[in-house]
């Protein structure tokens, strides 16, 4: 299987998704991805998103059945009117469990922290002005989440999804002096997100990874008439696309065979 073969089944969900507009600064980090299934290995991986995130994570089993991981995300600020910035680490630890033949069942939990910033111009659908829109934000996480993987001669595939649970310590829209703070302490979002690797290398140290999936809000929207701060409150509610591009890199580690 050629992997430029393998991505077209992705190629209508990941436009679907693209064509998404994400008003709000939270921006998600997408869930751990782990095929580890022996001690001693470990997974070094790097990826793009479509708004030029770079997202590199780091995950290792140094006991048979135990995983810790490690990751960071950043995009730096491009641009003085309009950007959309953002820097945060999470770690964790878990487990794997194999089921059935070339089946795997991955558990992580974790913490994480992020600061973000966003601002670009909103143009109204019938009457008024564009306007400038800014938001800030800096969060606390907690999450959990659980993978399902299949293995195959030359990659793999496979489904995750991810519990978040969101401390807001200052979210605020607005620019300059006239800031104004965000109606939301805490949120809990569903993330899911479907995957595939293939191999670059017989050996399969080197593979080229896939990602897509969508991060959605499980608190309901409240009723906004005449509280912008509430309007403000439900943006950050949206639904919130990921995609992404990367690499993996899987050294053999302790004389595995």
């Amino acid at each position: 299987m050629k992997p430029r073969n393998f991505y077209l089944p992705f190629t209508p969900y990941a436009a679907v998704l693209l064509l998404a507009t994400g008003c709000t600064v939270y921006a998600p980090m997408q869930p751990t991805i782990s095929t580890i299934h022996q001690q001693g290995q470990v997974e070094i991986a790097a990826s793009v998103q479509p708004n030029g995130r770079v997202e590199s994570s780091v995950v290792y089993s140094p006991l048979p059945h135990l995983l810790v991981m490690g990751a960071g995300t950043f995009r730096p600020k491009t641009g003085d009117s309009t950007f959309n910035t953002t820097r945060q680490w999470e770690a964790g630890v878990g487990g794997y469990v194999p089921l059935g033949h070339h089946w795997q069942v991955t558990g992580l939990v974790g913490y994480g922290y992020a600061s973000t910033r966003k601002a670009y111009v909103e143009v109204p659908i019938i009457f008024g002005c564009p306007t400038l829109e800014e938001y800030q934000a800096r969060y606390r996480k907690t999450f959990g989440q659980l993978n399902l993987t299949h293995e195959f001669e030359r990659g793999s595939i496979g489904l995750g999804y991810r519990l978040s649970n969101i401390h807001f310590d200052q979210i605020s829209y607005g620019s300059g002096p006239a800031r104004y703070p965000v109606a939301l302490q805490t949120m809990t979002r569903h993330e899911g997100l479907l995957f595939g690797r293939i191999s670059l290398d017989p050996a399969q140290r080197w593979q080229l990874q896939g990602t897509m999936g969508l991060s959605v809000a499980a608190d309901a929207r409240q009723d906004e008439t005449d509280n912008p701060q509430l309007y403000q409150a439900n943006r950050t509610l949206l639904p919130i696309p990921m995609v992404s591009l990367g690499v993996v890199f899987r050294p053999q580690l302790f004389g595995q065979k």
